[in-house]
């Protein structure tokens, strides 16, 4: 790291020189005009080329299939592009219509425009109007509810209260998607996380907890599919599997909240040692399925395995939400 000294020049200009090698590589000359961007963690980003919006991509889809062509749509969204032409010499009604559909998974996001060789689409959000951490406790909500439903469904026998979970995987996934988009832009585009009024590591503290819960939303649908199949249980294990599924469901909802109050990092460690038992238990109940056996212990097995994951999930969140205590500074003692 380099240091320059602050200088003032009349009453009310600092001024600071800048690395003539630095300046040369990156075609600064006297007389241009450079761009200043003051970020929410104190730093100052100067640039000759800072944009405010995702640029314009061309994206050549000729030869692509259908789901490489929705892949490409969703990729090109997760990377905070706002303005995207798909091109091909003859885009195909296939590739027409995996364009929208994809376009319609994703929040914000609309074709604009449509010519023989040419799909434009924009994306509409404005990250003055986002709120992140409203993002993650919508998420929440929604994969610990897909949670609860599941187990409902396996206590009650209800095929299509587990479908209804099944489906909702995908309101996860495009709930998801919009914090994975917002960080991938702030990566680049300092404007954006100022936007957002997020620092870089608090912006990724979100990321972690988005992308754990979409992972919790997908056990959760696990369970249901298992559920679906199921055509009786014994009630011992149905009411062992009810309550650590409402005790795992808990320690994750737990640790949301610790991450997103930014308390001190004890409470942290508090639930990773949670997470542990919930891990000892689950493996006494699967040591018990094994011992008893029978023709639906090996989808029991599963259901334990999502349980399981889901814990895991919570202790990822919590470790992010201690590192994130430990940035806090500490009051100084007098």
């Amino acid at each position: 790291m380099e240091r320059r000294k602050v200088q003032q020049t009349g009453s009310s200009t600092y001024t600071i020189s800048l690395p003539k090698q630095w300046a040369s590589r990156h075609g600064i000359e006297p007389g241009m005009s450079l761009a200043l961007c003051p970020v929410e963690d104190g730093s100052l980003v100067i640039g000759a080329n800072q944009t405010a919006d995702g640029g314009t991509q061309t994206v050549d889809l000729t030869g692509k299939s259908a789901a490489d062509v929705r892949r490409t749509v969703e990729r090109c969204y997760a990377f905070g592009f706002d303005h995207v032409r798909f091109v091909a010499d003859d885009l195909t009604t296939e590739q027409r219509r995996a364009i929208t559909t994809a376009a319609n998974s994703r929040t914000g996001l609309q074709v604009v425009d449509e010519t023989d060789s040419v799909v434009t689409v924009d994306c509409l959000l404005d990250a003055t109007e986002m709120s992140l951490d409203r993002s993650v406790v919508q998420l929440q909500y929604v994969a610990l509810s897909m949670q609860t439903d599941a187990t409902t469904a396996l206590t009650t026998g209800d095929d299509e209260l587990a479908a209804h979970v099944i489906d909702r995987q995908r309101d996860v996934e495009r709930r998801a998607a919009v914090v994975e988009r917002y960080f991938e832009r702030a990566l680049t585009d300092h404007e954006v996380l100022n936007a957002l009024g997020l620092t870089r590591p608090r912006l990724f503290d979100y990321r972690v907890a988005a992308t754990r819960l979409g992972r919790v939303a997908t056990e959760a649908a696990t369970v249901a599919d298992v559920a679906r199949r199921l055509d009786s249980a014994p009630n011992e294990w149905l009411a062992s599997t009810t309550a650590l599924a409402r005790r795992t469901r808990s320690h994750v909802e737990d640790a949301v909240a610790v991450l997103l109050d930014g308390v001190d990092s004890g409470q942290a460690s508090v639930l990773e040692a949670t997470g542990t038992d919930l891990r000892d238990e689950l493996a006494v109940f699967d040591r018990t399925l094994y011992e008893q056996g029978g023709s639906d212990a090996a989808e029991f097995g599963r259901l334990v395995e999502s349980l399981r994951q889901i814990v895991d999930h919570g202790d990822a969140i919590a470790a992010r939400a201690g590192a994130a205590a430990l940035r806090q500074p500490t009051p100084v003692k007098k």
